[in-house]
C-alpha cells in the first residue's frame, strides 16, 4: 500500500503525527496558530511543513488549500483538554500522587508524567515555558486512541472504498 498523504489542521504539538509513526501515513503539512505548539511540532517532525497561522484568516485558508491539493487524509484537532487522560488521570493511582509534605497530601503530576499518560514517547521534545508545555500536553489527542483510528483508516484504504469490510472497519 502506498503512503496516505495527510494534512494536520489545528495540529497542536503533534499528537496525530506521533500516532501515525510506523503507519503508511505521511503528514506533509501541519497548521496551528500557537507558536510554542508549532515549535514543538517542528522539533519532533522536521519533514513536515509546519505553518504557524490562524485558519480563520482567508489568506491562510487559500494558502493551505493550495498546499493540501491531492492529500488523501485531513487530520484535525479540536480543543479537547476536557477529554484528555492527562486531566482525568485515568492511568495514575491516587496513592501515587500522595506526598505527605504537601497540604492535603496530593502533588501535581510532572509534565513528563502527563506526556507519558497521553502516550508521547520519552524522547519527545517540548518547546516553551512549563505552562506552555502543560497546555500542549493537556490539549493533545491521546496517542493510543489516535493510533487505533489511523490503523482503521489505513485498513479501509487498503481494502478499497467499495469493500463492505472497509466500510465497517472502524472500531474493529
Amino acid at each position: 500500500m502506498r503512503d496516505l498523504r495527510a494534512i494536520d489542521l489545528c495540529s497542536g504539538c503533534g499528537g496525530w503525527a506521533v500516532a501515525a509513526r510506523g503507519l503508511p501515513i505521511r503528514i506533509e503539512v501541519a497548521v496551528d496558530f500557537w507558536q510554542p505548539a508549532c515549535q514543538t511540532y517542528r522539533l519532533n517532525h522536521p519533514a513536515t511543513d509546519v505553518h504557524c497561522a490562524d485558519l480563520r484568516d482567508p489568506s491562510v485558508q487559500a494558502r493551505i488549500e493550495g498546499l493540501a491539493a491531492g492529500v488523501d487524509l485531513v487530520l484535525g484537532g479540536i480543543p479537547c483538554e476536557w477529554l484528555s487522560s492527562y486531566r482525568r488521570l485515568t492511568k495514575v493511582k491516587a496513592a501515587e500522587l500522595l506526598d505527605p509534605r504537601l497540604p492535603g497530601g496530593l502533588r501535581q503530576i510532572e509534565w513528563q508524567e502527563a506526556a507519558a499518560l497521553q502516550g508521547f514517547p520519552e524522547d519527545y521534545l517540548f518547546y516553551g515555558s512549563p505552562g506552555d508545555v502543560s497546555l500542549q500536553i493537556g490539549r493533545a489527542v491521546q496517542i493510543d486512541t489516535a493510533r487505533q483510528i489511523l490503523r482503521a483508516i489505513c485498513r479501509a484504504a487498503e481494502l478499497g472504498p467499495q469493500s463492505p469490510a472497509a466500510l465497517a472497519g472502524v472500531g474493529q
